[in-house]
């Protein structure tokens, strides 16, 4: 699949075999000849649902916000071509400065997903939820918005008429460390989300450790430069303080966007547990939580790190994992010579915080956790071990104990829904990260029964956010 290949390989040797223009023209191929738009135009016969392709934008038919053609609007122009050559080029980056009108966004046309294509795409605009002054410089954390119908007044074409858009916030993953790729494969379900009537709101946080060299000459003398860079290199309480202030300023903003209901979060990978800490942190306000392979149990990772040390079994993708928790938690040392017990593990060992407060029945957030049994970053026992604990079921985990009784991956709980009580899990067989990334017209990396049930757990993950909400 080389979507998933040229936004998550930084890999010498497969840029070396694929070259920057054979990603680029994936990209291009990616998009539709048409796309359906929250706008109007006028036809031989009347005020009609607009159309248009995003490869030729600007394009000469007139654009209107109302369904009688009465109030004209103009789009930003796209230039995919552009959009593309950045995505593809290693090191550079996309601008995040804040703009007041509505526009489309080239991350969110694409056919991308394992989900269909959506049949109506959002508008987004962006805004500054946070201003950051350093001793490196200054920078203002922006979040887009993406609303399936931005203008009042609008029918809910595509949507129900009764139906309420509840507010979303989806947090990037990236290993804490990096923002493009990670934008990007969340940015491929967001049509997805607002056709299914969620408001999404996604904040660019700052980036832990040591911050990537960016804005380097590469494809055709492109040079792009990330405007929040100089703020990067942070600690993870300095991140995590990030994601309160873009949930602050979604809870005290969401209302102005047509939104209804308790915010839901979304997360995927690093920010699965992002999403889970933040959930955790507001239990009354966040009632439930969507987390994509994630991360969310470092005391299991440590002793299991420790296991593998110990009788000689470390396997190299799980030095990978264990890498990136060092880094996110600024240890020299590795993963296996931390005190289990330290704050640092305890702090993100978040199964075991959900299992005592279940079992002191405290409020607590429901978590719908989706995982594949391939993935060779995050285990599978995260996923389980969450389910567990949402039972109070989770047990002291220990080199000879995984902690979670009676829920193995058995066969039979493989590819469909697991109650776990509140919250739910779904296991997808032979799928590993980054499974929901796909281009139809090229090999997935997957069988097509592994994209159908990725896709029906998405699917399923959003019905289970809007129901009772």
């Amino acid at each position: 699949m080389l979507l998933f290949a040229f936004i998550t390989s930084c890999s010498a040797g497969w840029r070396s075999f694929t070259g920057e223009t054979k990603a680029y023209n994936s990209c291009i191929a990616s998009y539709p000849l048409s796309i359906n738009l929250p706008l109007w135009q006028l036809t031989e016969k009347n005020c009609s649902p607009a159309s248009i392709d995003p490869l030729q934008l600007p394009q000469t038919a007139a654009l209107f916000s109302d369904t009688q053609c009465q109030q004209p609007i103009t789009l930003n122009p796209l230039d995919i071509s552009q959009w593309c050559k950045t995505l593809v080029t290693r090191n550079a980056s996309f601008d995040s400065l804040p703009f007041n009108d509505w526009r489309l966004s080239p991350a969110t046309l694409a056919d991308s997903s394992v989900l269909p294509l959506a049949k109506r795409h959002p508008l987004m605009v962006r805004k500054v939820y946070r201003e950051i002054k350093s001793s490196k410089g200054s920078c203002q954390l922006t979040l887009d918005i993406y609303h399936p119908n931005p203008f009042p007044g609008q029918q809910q074409t595509e949507l129900k008429k009764d139906s309420i858009l509840t507010p979303m916030l989806a947090i990037h993953g990236g290993s804490w460390r990096y923002r493009k790729k990670g934008l990007v494969m969340l940015q491929s379900q967001i049509a997805q989300m607002t056709a299914n009537g969620f408001v999404v709101f996604t904040p660019r946080y700052r980036l832990v450790g040591k911050a990537p060299a960016i804005g380097l000459k590469r494809f055709d003398g492109l040079k792009r430069f990330e405007d929040i860079a100089a703020c990067d290199g942070v600690t993870a309480q300095q991140q995590l303080s990030d994601i309160e202030a873009a949930y602050q300023w979604v809870k005290t903003n969401a209302s102005n966007y047509s939104t209804e209901g308790s915010l839901v979060v979304w997360g995927a990978s690093a920010g699965g547990h992002l999403a889970a800490r933040l959930s955790l942190a507001h239990p009354k306000e966040i009632k439930k939580a969507v987390l994509l392979y994630a991360p969310i149990d470092f005391q299991r990772f440590a002793v299991q790190e420790k296991a593998a040390r110990l009788d000689g079994s470390s396997k190299a993708s799980a030095k990978v994992a264990s890498k990136a928790l060092e880094r996110y938690l600024q240890q020299s040392k590795p993963l296996s010579q931390l005190s289990v017990q330290s704050d640092l593990i305890q702090q993100n060992s978040l199964a075991h915080l959900i299992n005592l407060r279940v079992i002191a029945q405290q409020t607590t957030p429901a978590f719908f956790a989706i995982l594949g049994t391939n993935d060779r970053l995050v285990p599978v026992d995260q996923a389980l071990s969450l389910c567990a604990a949402q039972l109070g079921q989770l047990t002291p985990i220990g080199i000879n104990s995984n902690g979670v009784p009676g829920m193995l991956a058995a066969e039979q709980q493989l590819n469909h829904l697991q109650a776990c009580g509140r919250g739910a899990v779904y296991l997808i067989q032979g799928a590993g990260h980054v499974m929901d990334i796909c281009l139809p017209a090229l090999n997935c990396n997957r069988s097509a029964r592994q994209q159908q049930h990725v896709a029906l757990a998405l699917q399923q993950a959003m019905r289970w956010l809007k129901a009772s909400n």
